[in-house]
């Protein structure tokens, strides 16, 4: 009944210690645009993208990492504006990969 009740504790702390933080490579291709990239990992992965040209600039992104298909993102920034990129983590990673391209538009 102990090894029952202990494995029943270990997962239950598990499942509170919230999502692991992963380290998050980003591949980027920024086509000559001034634009400031952040990552944030977590249950939730944000790229903000802050566009500092005078272009408008067509930014897409592909989020690649563990067994899961990887998923596109795009967004249009325009000049001085912030957009931003999710993807959902649902498995358990130990690195994310990120490729970035932008473009002028």
């Amino acid at each position: 009944m102990r090894p029952l009740l202990a494995a029943t504790l270990l997962a239950a702390t598990a499942a509170l210690a919230g999502p692991r933080i992963f380290p998050i490579d980003v591949d980027q291709d920024l086509g000559g645009l001034d634009i400031e990239v952040q990552s944030t990992p977590g249950a939730v992965t944000v790229v903000t993208l802050k566009n500092r040209s005078a272009q408008k600039a067509d930014c897409r992104a592909e989020f690649t990492g563990g067994f899961a298909t990887p998923v596109r993102r795009a967004a249009t920034v325009q000049p001085g504006k912030t957009a931003t990129l999710s993807y959902t983590v649902k498995d358990d990673l130990a690195r994310l990969n990120v490729t970035l391209r932008c473009k002028p538009s």
